[in-house]
């Protein structure tokens, strides 16, 4: 009978957890788009990007194109780590639903 409660309670836990998420909109999307084109940018270095803080900051870049900024960490835990800005340029679908990267840039 206890795990039983458990599990009840895990499960009502994780259905309002997922409820105050909600979906994810045209920033969120965009930042894991970003992220994905850093990993491969980066070749396998191991890298730390806060995709919360880089969606908080998409704006339009007058062409079209939204621009997405944060910090970045490469090389994380390493002893060559460094913390660079990262520069990700990506035009949404006309829904929202998906994102193209046309930049990613790495400033020291």
């Amino acid at each position: 009978m206890k795990l039983g409660i458990q599990f009840g309670l895990l499960a009502c836990s994780t259905l309002l957890l997922a409820a105050c998420g909600g979906a994810e909109g045209p920033p969120e999307i965009a930042a894991k788009a970003c992220n994905a084109q850093a990993a491969i940018q980066l070749g396998g270095k191991p890298f730390r990007l806060d995709l919360a803080a880089l969606a908080a900051t998409m704006k339009d870049d007058g062409g079209g194109s939204r621009l997405l900024t944060a910090p970045v960490v490469v090389d994380a835990g390493l002893a060559s780590e460094s913390t660079q800005q990262l520069e990700c340029t990506v035009r949404m679908a006309e829904d929202g639903s998906s994102a193209a990267v046309l930049h990613v840039r790495f400033i020291w």
